[in-house]
């Protein structure tokens, strides 16, 4: 069904080739036709761990002239364009499975959600970029979520009490859960959240763990 809906979609809005006139952060560029918002994909704000980086990696990657494919929903409430990209390669994919975006489907502009979401695993399966190099609390790690997908479980495998106030969990339906204010040595903590595809395990200094349901 969806395949259908998709091929009618090319044909009432074929995809377009424009210039691009300058790189905003990295989910976002300014272009001939207005102001775009990659779809599939979230970056860092500005101000936040890995904001330049994602910035810069997206200048190397996308030409002068892109090809942009519409979605069901054409802007967001900013009214900016929402577009697939493809250059070389659909961008959108290219930031995630280098560690520089993350997947942030929102429906029904899910053409290519599947693919985004499978290079997040590839991704953080290799440590990869900015945003999944492990950060240097080593002390917790994800160590188990249940089969039901509705909780996680951290241990502290350290022989010292960890601070973990500023640690959280996150799923990919974008909850979040944040740990207790200290965890003691060899200790769990179970934090309840609905999982979807895996689960992160991060603080404010990054990415810790993640584990794929």
């Amino acid at each position: 069904m969806w395949k259908i809906l998709y091929a009618v979609l090319l044909l009432i809005y074929p995809a377009v080739d424009v210039s691009v006139e300058r790189v905003i952060d990295g989910d976002t560029i300014e272009t001939s036709i207005g102001r775009v918002r990659i779809l599939n994909i979230n970056t860092p704000e500005r101000g936040e761990r890995c904001y330049e980086g994602a910035t810069e990696f997206l200048k190397t990657q996308i030409g002068n002239t892109v090809e942009m494919e519409r979605d069901f929903v054409n802007k967001d409430k900013y009214d900016r364009l929402l577009r697939h990209i493809h250059s070389d390669g659909l961008i959108g994919t290219q930031l995630v499975e280098n560690g520089f975006a993350k997947s942030y489907c929102v429906f029904p502009n899910t053409k290519y959600c599947e693919e985004v979401v499978n290079a997040q695993l590839v991704a953080m399966t290799g440590r990869k970029g900015c945003l999944w190099r492990p950060s240097n609390d080593t002390c917790l790690h994800i160590e188990d979520v249940s089969k039901a997908g509705n909780w996680v479980e951290v241990l502290n495998h350290c022989n010292y009490v960890v601070n973990t106030s500023s640690t959280y969990i996150e799923s990919d339906g974008r909850q979040r859960e944040y740990l207790s204010e200290e965890l003691c040595s060899k200790c769990t903590v179970q934090k309840s959240l609905s999982i979807g595809n895996f689960v992160l395990l991060s603080n404010s200094g990054g990415f810790i763990d993640y584990r794929a349901s």
